[in-house]
């Protein structure tokens, strides 16, 4: 199953700067897609989304 982990702000690196509104898309332990939470929700519709507080 599809899960969205969505966050406050994302951190696609140690180094860069924070995505606000962020989510990261995960399937099977693997990371399918990085990106604002309203793409990816549109993206896959069907996910379970999770928010999380703070900084992923």
């Amino acid at each position: 199953m599809l899960t969205i982990h969505a966050a406050e702000r994302v951190r696609r690196t140690w180094d860069s700067a924070a995505l606000e509104g962020g989510a990261v898309a995960v399937e099977g332990g693997r990371v399918a897609a990085v990106g604002p939470l309203a793409e990816l929700a549109e993206r896959f519709p069907g996910a379970r989304v999770r928010r999380w507080p703070g900084v992923l």
